[in-house]
């Protein structure tokens, strides 16, 4: 049976070829500089490397670290969240969706406090929306909500 660290370190490299795959379709830059391709590569690489690792290092607990089924259904939940946020963002808006990610995510960890749970949606949220929007100048979709 596959240990949990090689089940993920094998869809981190095929979320690290995408990702590389992905960014090759950007235009090339006219101008000096890196372009729009170089911070995904950089991505990538990265996560290809830390996923290598993940999977080549030895584990003595070999029988601890099989995957049990919650574990298996809460990584499943977790990929069909992801799937509905990123769908989502368009219609329902950006900040009301990161909120709702943010606590679904931290209620599916098992995160016990409510105000917790909450507090710290909104925080992640309302920063996310004022660093790229009004700092950055940076458009994110806005929704029916907001």
């Amino acid at each position: 049976m596959f240990s949990a660290n090689r089940i993920i370190g094998l869809i981190l490299i095929a979320l690290s070829t995408y990702i590389w795959l992905t960014a090759n379709t950007f235009p090339t830059p006219s101008q000096v500089g890196p372009g729009p391709a170089f911070f995904p590569r950089i991505v990538a690489i990265i996560i290809a490397l830390l996923a290598t690792i993940l999977i080549l290092k030895r584990d003595d607990r070999q029988d601890n670290n099989t995957m049990e089924k919650t574990a298996i259904l809460k990584i499943g939940m977790g990929m069909i969240i992801v799937i509905i946020y990123v769908v989502s963002i368009q219609w329902v808006g950006f900040g009301v969706m990161t909120f709702l990610f943010f606590t679904v995510m931290m209620w599916l960890l098992q995160v016990k406090k409510w105000t917790m749970i909450l507090l710290t949606s909104s925080l992640i949220s309302i920063t996310i929306i004022f660093v790229f929007e009004y700092l950055l100048g940076v458009p994110i979709p806005h929704g029916w909500l907001f």
